[in-house]
């Protein structure tokens, strides 16, 4: 067998993933994640199953963590160089992620695209025969490919429907929902009716018809004023006539009433 056998270690761990108390630390209770989001980082997004390839990289930055001081990255038992290399298998059942995304995650951060994990030879009079046997990365290395990356695809925008009279007010089904869930029927409709009618009557243009009827904005100003001046519009000429009736009634009626008074 040979002397030194390839294993995987995380690139510039003690740089990146511990700090100058960490070190110090024989177990820690926490895991140091830098927040910078860079190509490798974009590179697995993009990739098929980017999230899931992600949340394995993570689950082996957490699993590698917990290991007693020094520690040093590797993919061992122990994460350093004296350790047995970890399988594909082993890391599946350490972090219960799936074999398929470890082992595509493995690929991915080890290409050239990417570059979180590197090629390290280790010790390999200290593996055991049949654990060196089933090193996943045996001598030579084989070359592979990176995982093709995909363009994200664009999220489909639900569909917007017309309102008002001259029906220039744009909503989709949720917004509608969400506007008179918030304000009321009522007043849901009137804000409709009002932005319908200056759209149509300006000509004014808005990237949002939903946006611009949030809480706050000129469209509720106008509602508020509006059902203000409903309250206080003066009776019409039928309500006044029957208003005028009825207090003369009870001005018959109270005169009626004295004149018998004085007869008495």
């Amino acid at each position: 067998m040979n002397d030194r056998i390839p294993c995987l270690r995380v690139k510039d761990w003690d740089a990146r993933f511990e700090s100058s108390r960490s070190r110090e630390y024989k177990l820690k209770g926490q895991t140091y994640m830098p927040n910078k989001q860079g190509l490798g980082y974009n590179r697995i997004m993009k990739s098929k199953d980017g999230c899931a390839i992600y949340g394995a990289w993570c689950a082996v930055v957490n699993l590698l963590s917990r290991m007693e001081k020094p520690r040093c990255g590797f993919l061992t038992d122990n994460g350093r160089s004296d350790g047995i290399p970890f399988t594909a298998s082993d890391i599946s059942d350490l972090t219960l992620v799936s074999v398929s995304i470890i082992e595509k995650m493995l690929v991915l951060c080890r290409s050239q695209t990417v570059g979180w994990l590197e090629v390290a030879y280790i010790n390999g009079s200290a593996v055991p025969l049949s654990t060196a046997a089933q090193c996943p990365f045996p001598s030579p290395l084989p070359l592979q490919e990176p995982l093709p990356l995909q363009e994200p695809l664009p999220c489909a925008k639900a569909p917007k429907k017309s309102y008002g009279e001259f029906q220039r007010v744009l909503l989709t089904d949720d917004e509608y929902k969400k506007l008179i869930e918030k304000h009321g029927e009522s007043r849901g409709l009137k804000a409709i009716e009002i932005l319908d009618q200056y759209i149509a009557s300006k000509g004014a243009k808005y990237d949002s018809h939903y946006a611009t009827m949030k809480t706050g904005s000129w469209v509720w100003d106008r509602v508020d004023s509006v059902q203000k001046q409903s309250s206080t519009i003066p009776l019409s000429f039928q309500e006044r006539e029957t208003e005028r009736k009825r207090r003369l009634r009870e001005v018959a009626a109270n005169c009626g009433k004295e004149s018998n008074e004085h007869m008495e």
